[in-house]
């Protein structure tokens, strides 16, 4: 139980506890909700119906993502969101296909990369950051803990859309300057369909950040620096299909891309206060356990 990467929002909910029984279309043998499966398929079947290994699946999301993060073709004028300080938002109606949005978001949080990068990579802490998040478990990993296979459930706003479920391979990447890149997409070939009898199984074609390393400076009133704090630069990128009669935007929306960033930085701020923020650093993404 003490590693295992798993989230439910009511632990004894309906869905939840069908969530923890769901297993892997490949498995060669039942596990439980606090292990992980032993066996994968040798290609993926993404989305798009390719059928790829795993790490070319990875490599080439990521890649996507660090693409749509950087180009300056194809995007509407940048717009702030309302509430949210610097965070502004993008459409790019070339990468948008079949009425679903493809959204770029930039805001600047006051954690550390790494810290937001924990916040999409393991199930309870994202848990505090996704308000629509009812149910996330790690089936998977490879690459050394920077890919994974992760199952969830997400709730809506609207009472009148069904709850949605999404099988995803994200992974993660860091490059020598300390950008740090993560990246999902979904697979169809591992959780069956309708395995969740009260979902709809969505698409999440792409979602993903270019997290970059910056450091603030605070001032006095004279003007002398009195502090660094260690932040980050953000650009969330975002195309998910909820599939079913929902609307397209039900999982695409500014208001609540925005809120799911402040979300991250401040759950990223509420381990920072408890003490935990660097342990769960060493041990998730750096890989490390610390001595006793």
């Amino acid at each position: 139980m003490k590693h295992s990467n798993e989230f439910a929002r009511n632990p004894m909910g309906v869905l939840e506890l069908e969530g923890k029984s769901a297993q892997l279309a490949s498995s060669r043998a039942w596990y439980n909700f606090w292990e992980q499966s032993g066996y994968m398929p040798d290609e993926l079947e993404m989305w798009t119906r390719e059928k790829v290994s795993w790490s070319d699946a990875a490599n080439s999301c990521m890649e996507e993502i660090l693409e749509a993060a950087e180009e300056t073709c194809n995007w509407s004028s940048p717009q702030k969101v309302f509430w949210t300080g610097d965070t502004v938002y993008e459409v790019n109606k070339i990468r948008s296909k079949n009425g679903v949005p493809f959204l770029r978001m930039r805001s600047t949080l006051c954690i550390s990369p790494k810290l937001l990068l924990l916040t999409q990579i393991r199930a309870d802490i994202r848990g505090m950051a996704d308000d629509s998040l009812m149910y996330m478990r790690d089936h998977f990993t490879f690459r050394d803990g920077r890919a994974h296979l992760f199952h969830c459930i997400r709730g809506s706003i609207s009472l009148l859309n069904s709850p949605r479920d999404f099988c995803d391979l994200t992974s993660w990447d860091e490059h020598p300057d300390g950008t740090i890149v993560v990246a999902s997409t979904a697979v169809l070939n591992c959780v069956p369909k309708k395995l969740i009898a009260k979902c709809v199984r969505g698409q999440n074609r792409i979602t993903g950040m270019v997290i970059r390393p910056k450091l603030i400076e605070t001032k006095s009133f004279l003007g002398s620096v009195t502090s660094t704090i260690e932040a980050c630069e953000v650009i969330l990128v975002c195309s998910v299909d909820p599939g079913g009669w929902a609307p397209k935007s039900m999982f695409n929306q500014k208001k609540e891309m925005a809120r799911f960033l402040s979300n991250c930085e401040r759950t990223g701020k509420d381990l920072q206060k408890s003490g935990k923020a660097t342990k769960l650093v060493k041990r998730h993404i750096l890989r490390c356990e610390e001595s006793s």
